[in-house]
């Protein structure tokens, strides 16, 4: 039998375990991931394949995704900043040609991320024999940018920066018509 100095160790050790548990669990509610700050491209998609990642909720791995390809989108956002500002000083029969291999460029990547999607979705189907989840999967990560995104990203740009791509934006647009060329 237990005497009274055996029950209050370990009642005191069960609320002890007990508050810990709240406290972790209080902590990791809020957690937004690991910092990906040189991390490389391996190691970030072997996290959000891990068990960790898909036991969060829909939210929070939205935010990680958002935190680890935040650097990816900071160098893309500059690198598209350079190329407005190339074509706006290009005379105007080199802007067609410059516009050109921007198409080019997004056509080729397109025609890539389809093509790898589709082996994707080929693979999942040959080791589940599930093709709509597959399915679903593929055409889930064609998805980049969401309207709203856009919006914010343009918005919150400095005046003088938006000029020029929103100039670029347009012409690529127009050029794309030209050329036949629809992209979504």
């Amino acid at each position: 039998m237990m005497t009274r100095k055996d029950i209050i160790i370990v009642s005191s050790a069960v609320a002890g375990m007990a508050l810990i548990s709240m406290g972790l669990a209080t902590s990791l509610r809020g957690h937004k991931g690991p910092d990906f700050t040189g991390r490389k491209p391996e190691e970030i998609k072997a996290y959000f394949e891990s068990e960790a990642f898909r036991n969060m909720s829909k939210k929070d791995q939205i935010a990680v995704k958002k935190k680890a390809y935040a650097p990816i989108y900071q160098q893309r956002e500059q690198e598209f900043i350079e190329q407005a500002k190339t074509y706006a000083k290009l005379p105007p029969r080199q802007k067609v040609v410059y516009l050109d291999r921007m198409i080019d460029k997004f056509v080729s990547d397109a025609e890539q991320k389809q093509k790898t999607a589709s082996n994707r979705t080929q693979g999942a189907q040959t080791k589940s024999g599930d093709f709509k989840r597959a399915e679903a999967k593929a055409s889930s990560a064609k998805k980049t940018f969401a309207p709203e995104d856009i919006r914010a990203w343009s918005e919150k740009m400095e005046p003088e920066k938006r000029a020029p791509i929103m100039a670029l934006k347009e012409a690529l647009r127009q050029r794309m018509k030209q050329r036949g060329i629809e992209m979504q």
